[in-house]
């Protein structure tokens, strides 16, 4: 399936692949990833829900996706990411192994997963 609809994908898949600007950025079993998304993409996206047991604003993720005609240099998603570096700018990253068989492309997965520790620990 290919969709935008993250509450069919739950229901339907044991596996997933988030793509990003026709990137996969993001692959693994759903309930991993949707447990502990790794990608700063995946973690927008999850955030971006609506829930009914929680009270919480839903978030959007900034800036407007890319011209698929001329996509930037390195990461397709650096222009909206919170976490881009110099080299998200030159070098395009490729998947690499988060736990298992979950895997995600991004140059900064620690900095991402230490920031998501940080805030969960605030929240507790």
């Amino acid at each position: 399936w290919i969709t935008h609809d993250l509450g069919v994908i739950a229901r339907l898949a044991k596996w997933v692949n988030v793509m990003y600007a026709g990137y996969i950025v993001e692959t693994g079993p759903i309930k991993r990833i949707f447990k502990d998304p790794a990608h700063p993409y995946t973690i927008g996206l999850l955030r971006s829900l609506p829930s009914v047991t929680s009270d919480q604003d839903l978030h959007y993720i900034e800036g407007a996706p890319p011209d698929m005609i001329c996509l930037p240099s390195g990461c397709p998603f650096r222009p909206r990411c919170a976490y881009c570096t110099e080299r998200c700018a030159s070098e395009r990253p490729v998947l690499v192994q988060v736990e298992g068989a979950h895997q995600a492309a991004c140059w900064n997965l620690d900095r991402v997963r230490e920031e998501r520790t940080m805030q969960a620990e605030k929240a507790q």
